[in-house]
């Protein structure tokens, strides 16, 4: 059996296989450290929603995050997960 992917473990992959020579860490902003536009959370989003099997309504405080460490809380905060 296969465990559940902690909430970091999704957002640190999704982060390596997009950007590449890029090591995620928490402190990391996404448009001026990353470069994200809003199609690049549109689909960072996706990706969480189905890896982790949650659905992250539009007005959530995780689509609020500035960093990737403060998207990671929002998400463990909001749908009490790892």
């Amino acid at each position: 059996m296969a465990s559940t992917p902690t909430v970091q473990d999704v957002v640190y992959q999704y982060l390596t296989d997009t950007l590449e020579n890029v090591i995620p860490e928490p402190h990391l902003l996404w448009v001026d450290d990353l470069g994200f536009d809003s199609l690049d959370t549109i689909e960072m989003t996706i990706y969480i929603e189905e890896q982790l099997d949650i659905r992250i309504d539009d007005d959530s405080m995780v689509l609020k995050a500035n960093t990737v460490g403060e998207l990671i809380t929002a998400i463990k905060n909001a749908y009490t997960i790892d």
